[in-house]
């Protein structure tokens, strides 16, 4: 019944996939599965988000929520949290919406999934625009972005390049933000099957930032963004008006060890599999995640995985 609810979404047929879900429903009840009726709910949830109903997407968002909570389900928890927030931020209720993203985001950075960890930090960057604090909002969407690329997901960095540009073209900073649009625009051509990458708002922001430039600078600027490979593309991206240029403080060292653990975490890997990867024993590699944290001043593994991705290790 699950699956079949799910198909009837993502096919729009909303009132078919909350029929199929309410079964689902009354099945996992029916077998005392605890996990089976928190997920339903979650789905059942997601369904009326979607129709537009969000008074009973946050009735059953919040019931989901207990439910995960209960069965100390942190993954399931961390997900509909994100969910509140989502349906907080449509609902322009920001300081709600802030209050989930930030609450989701710890328990993603604590479980190590750095996908999650990406779309957090872009979420909070959205909502931190609107709260009007742009260096808050930057801070976030850089983190995502070198997170995305540590991942090698394209879309994810397209999504914050644009994102930023947007920013840029706000405060009036054109040409920055015709470089910006240059970098997704050649990030979008390397991806694969020929599969559009940009957000809904590309091609509007591109033709705004266009008219403000006028066609020859704009192109000039654009095509100087394009012209930037992955690693350059997704290095230079920080405003410059919004934060004083430093120079860089020199990479705290890390030991040959360190480094490939550090890397692995980059890719994802739990402490388990990194002691596979390295036939070494699992807490050994607990030890080496401490020294790490300890060594570069940080207190979470995507903290790390942005380290890794802005010193090329």
């Amino acid at each position: 019944m699950t699956n079949l609810g799910i198909l009837a979404q993502f096919r729009g047929d909303y009132p078919a996939s909350e029929a199929f879900h309410a079964d689902g429903l009354g099945i996992f009840r029916a077998l005392n599965d605890e996990h089976g009726v928190a997920f339903s709910l979650v789905t059942l949830a997601a369904t009326a988000h979607l129709s537009g109903n969000h008074v009973r997407a946050k009735m059953l968002y919040g019931e989901g929520l207990t439910a995960f909570r209960s069965l100390n389900d942190k993954r399931g928890v961390a997900a509909t949290l994100n969910n509140l927030g989502n349906v907080a931020s449509e609902e322009h209720d920001i300081v709600t919406a802030k209050q989930f993203y930030e609450e989701s985001l710890e328990l993603f950075r604590d479980l190590g999934d750095l996908h999650e960890v990406a779309a957090s930090l872009s979420n909070l960057a959205v909502v931190m625009r609107d709260r009007q604090d742009d260096v808050g909002a930057i801070e976030r969407c850089r983190e995502s972005l070198q997170l995305y690329r540590a991942l090698g997901d394209r879309r994810g960095m397209v999504g914050c390049l644009v994102f930023l540009a947007r920013m840029d073209a706000g405060r009036g900073a054109y040409e920055q933000a015709a470089h910006l649009l240059g970098m997704a625009d050649a990030l979008n051509d390397a991806g694969e099957h020929g599969a559009s990458l940009f957000p809904s708002d590309y091609a509007y922001l591109t033709t705004e930032v266009q008219g403000q430039m006028g066609t020859d600078c704009f192109t000039d600027a654009w095509n100087a963004g394009r012209a930037l490979s992955i690693d350059e593309a997704t290095h230079d991206v920080l405003p410059v008006s919004l934060v004083e240029p430093d120079k860089p403080a020199p990479s705290p060292p890390l030991t040959r060890r360190q480094r490939e653990v550090a890397t692995l975490i980059a890719q994802g890997r739990t402490n388990r599999q990194i002691a596979e990867a390295l036939f070494i024993a699992e807490r050994t590699a607990d030890t080496h995640v401490e020294h790490i944290l300890a060594r570069l001043g940080f207190d979470s593994r995507s903290q790390i995985a942005a380290w890794i991705a802005d010193h090329h290790v």
